[in-house]
Formats: structure tokens, sequence, C-alpha cells
């Protein structure tokens, strides 16, 4: 199944989702409060919007984005899911670029759990341009007065990344990002050898910590052992 509050797969740009209730009672994967699997497109808006689903790939724009992000706004949103859950996406590929979650709540009740997006899982060939980062130096992700809520792999802007020695750029700010396991202001973990490295991004007034029980049981949260809490990195 593939769900959204415009539409459920394609090409979808220039759509918004304004005080929407979108959800998905059934385990399937894809929905998002604009789209749920979206093969290209930009400049999507969700507003006072309302994303639930019992599956991954959730997401207040998208759950899935088969290519590269670009010009998202989310903004007083609720986004709630299992695995591969964002502010803008559950999963997508990089660059991001010129992105914008604000005043939300993103709860995952498993592993990869970003502000911004669940799991990063390519990465494009254009050169000089790395996750999320673009070449005239503007900050191409940001995360503000967000709260962010998983089990495993969760962060302030990306909950996990499948890529190597590429560098991350982005903002959070005046954050809740809580976990069990890889756990970060930026990023909560990756799923590769090689090593991730941070450029030109920072955390301000935000609070990285262990998810406590009482809002654990409340969403539903999978417990488990506490390791790997950082500012930026969970783990890197």
């Amino acid at each position: 199944q593939r769900i959204g509050g415009v539409n459920g797969s394609g090409t979808t740009a220039s759509s918004t989702a304004v005080n929407c209730r979108i959800t998905n009672t059934s385990t399937s994967s894809y929905t998002g409060g604009v789209a749920g699997y979206i093969t290209s497109g930009s400049a999507n808006k969700a507003v006072s919007t309302k994303v639930s689903s019992n599956g991954s790939y959730v997401g207040g724009i998208y759950g899935y984005y088969s290519t590269y992000p670009s010009d998202d706004y989310v903004y007083d949103c609720e986004v709630k899911g299992n695995a591969q859950v964002g502010g803008l996406g559950g999963q997508a590929g990089v660059p991001v670029l010129n992105n914008t979650v604000e005043n939300c709540k993103v709860i995952g009740k498993g592993a990869n759990v970003g502000g911004g997006i669940g799991l990063i899982a390519w990465e494009g060939s254009t050169p000089g341009v790395s996750l999320p980062e673009k070449n005239t130096g503007d900050d191409a992700l940001w995360v503000k007065d967000t709260y962010v809520y998983g089990s495993y792999q969760v962060g302030g802007a990306v909950g996990s990344a499948d890529l190597s020695a590429k560098r991350y750029s982005a903002v959070v700010e005046n954050c809740d990002i809580r976990g069990y396991s890889r756990v970060g202001g930026i990023l909560g973990g990756h799923n590769t050898s090689g090593k991730n490295r941070i450029s030109r991004s920072y955390v301000r007034n935000s609070c990285i910590s262990q998810l406590d029980a009482a809002t654990a049981a409340k969403y539903g949260i999978t417990a488990q052992t506490c390791d790997r809490f950082g500012g930026l990195f969970g783990a890197a």
C-alpha cells in the first residue's frame, strides 16, 4: 500500500497537505502526509497534519522518496510509525537540499527515526554534494522545535545513513531527542563500515537523552540496552 494525503505514488511537486489526518492501520509500508511514495518532485508542504501508520517508511511529506528531496517544508505536524520514520520522510537519497521541519513530533517504535529523514539509503553522483550539504553553503536540513522519539538509531536530523565518508551539514535547534541506542543530535548511527564526517553542522539548545519508561510505554517504543549517545553522532 502507498498512502498519501495528495497522492499515493508518483511524481508529486508543489503540493500541500493542511489540517489533514492520514492513518494507515495496516502494517504495510509507505505512508506520507503528501504522498506515500514519491518518484520525483520538490517544494511540497505539510502543515498541521497528523500521519500515523502501523507500518514502516512514514513521513510528514513522504514515506519513501526514490530520488533526492529538495525545498520541502513541514510545520506543526505529528508523524508516528514503526521503523524508517522522519519529519520529512521515512527514506530518501542524497543530496538533500533546503528542507525544513519545525514544531513537530516524530515518533518511531523501532529503528531509524529522524527529525528530518529516518534513513538515507543511497547517494547520487553529483560532484561535491553530500548529505545534506550543497555548494552554496546554505543549511540543507534544518530541524527546529521538534520532539524525536525512537528506539534504535535516533537522530535530530537523520536516524541512520547507509553511506561512507560523506559529510553531514544540518542544523538542529531547540529539539528533544530521545532513544535507547545510537542517539545523536545530528545522526543516530549508520549501517556501513565507512566513517561519516560532520561539516558545517551544529546542535543548539537541544536535549539528547535516554527515553524514559513512561514515554516509551505511552507510544509503544521498543526498549533495549542503552548505549552510544552523542551531541552530534550517536555512532559514527
